[in-house]
């Protein structure tokens, strides 16, 4: 697989070491109720296998407000079955590795630092700093053998073996709990081998009715694992069942809107809805404004009257038919 490695420096901002993904795709996902500063795991097949380890802390912290920095890593299928060793491509086994070392250090508190250990050791301040004053495919050969090596030592210090593989359904399970870690990892090593699906580490979420439902109402993704970082007065073991994704129902064309904070689904009118309330915004604006514009082309039009002086001595006196001129305008059509 393609590995992209995204960090800060002290002076500069998030930025990947290298080349960088051809799509953020895990940005502006309404199906990931999470902070990406903290703790986040997407793997999921959609086209191809993508997969998102973020929220790593690093020893790094920013020199201008002492914010401790984070690692992101972004892995896509590109090259896949390829190894560390040859330097074109990240093996699933690397992949794992880290997926099991993260999930362990973030069920802790404070966060642990088996993954942060291994990538600062790589990734120092100096090299990262060299890395981002250099940005492109000049440094590509350096980040993959620099990440290549810090991958194989958490591949083999073997945290955590998954347990079972694809689940069917979708499911939920914390974080803190050993048996759900294990199957989330038997879940996304069966992701990783082809299967549909997705594995989500979502920090965001407190409960399994927090759980958005598939992106935009869409068809499901398939077999949906997803962890919780800390739920509220969760106690349950293993993984319980998620509730099926409740739809709304449209019965005159409306578009289902991605749903936001757990809140249910919220329907916008179709087209031909939007075409209706368009012409009604029309019609009632021109009958608002057509009726004064009418009444002052007919004040502007009414007849008008002008007194003439046809003599001298005129003044004072009263009009007569001799001295007063009537003309009509007609007004334009």
């Amino acid at each position: 697989m393609r590995a992209f490695v995204e960090t800060a420096g002290r002076t500069t901002d998030y930025a990947f070491l290298g080349p960088a993904p051809e799509r953020l795709w895990w940005l502006g996902d309404p199906g990931l109720k999470t902070a990406f500063e903290g703790p986040t795991v997407v793997v999921r097949r959609a086209g191809g296998c993508q997969v998102y380890v973020g929220g790593i802390p690093s020893g790094r912290v920013d020199h201008q407000d002492r914010r401790r920095i984070r690692f992101n890593l972004v892995f896509d299928d590109a090259g896949w079955g390829e190894g560390v060793a040859d330097g074109a491509g990240v093996g699933e086994d690397a992949v794992l590795g880290l997926l099991a070392a993260w999930l362990a250090d973030a069920a802790e508190e404070p966060v642990g630092r088996r993954v942060q250990a291994v990538l600062d050791g790589e990734f120092t301040e100096a090299v990262v700093e060299d890395l981002l004053a250099r940005p492109g495919a000049g440094s590509d050969e350096e980040v993959r053998r620099r990440l290549g090596r810090a991958l194989g030592r958490l591949e083999a210090a073997g945290d955590g073996a998954p347990a079972g593989g694809a689940v069917p359904g979708r499911w939920f399970g914390s974080l803190r709990d050993p048996d759900a870690r294990r199957r989330f990892l038997g879940h996304a090593a069966a992701v990783l081998a082809g299967a549909g699906g997705e594995a989500l580490l979502l920090n965001l979420v407190r409960s399994p009715a927090a759980v958005p439902p598939p992106a935009g109402g869409g068809p499901d993704p398939g077999a949906t694992v997803v962890l919780a970082q800390d739920p509220k007065g969760w106690d349950e073991r293993g993984l319980v069942p998620l509730p099926r994704p409740k739809k709304v129902e449209d019965r005159q064309g409306a578009e289902p809107l991605p749903v936001r904070n757990g809140s249910r689904p919220v329907a916008r009118p179709g087209r031909a809805a939007r075409a209706a309330i368009a012409a009604g915004v029309v019609a009632l604006a021109l009958a608002l404004l057509l009726p004064p514009a009418l009444h002052l082309a007919r004040r502007t039009g009414s007849t008008s009257t002008s007194t003439v002086s046809t003599g001298p001595g005129a003044s004072g006196a009263s009009p007569s038919a001799s001295t007063v001129s009537r003309a009509r305008v007609t007004p334009p059509r």
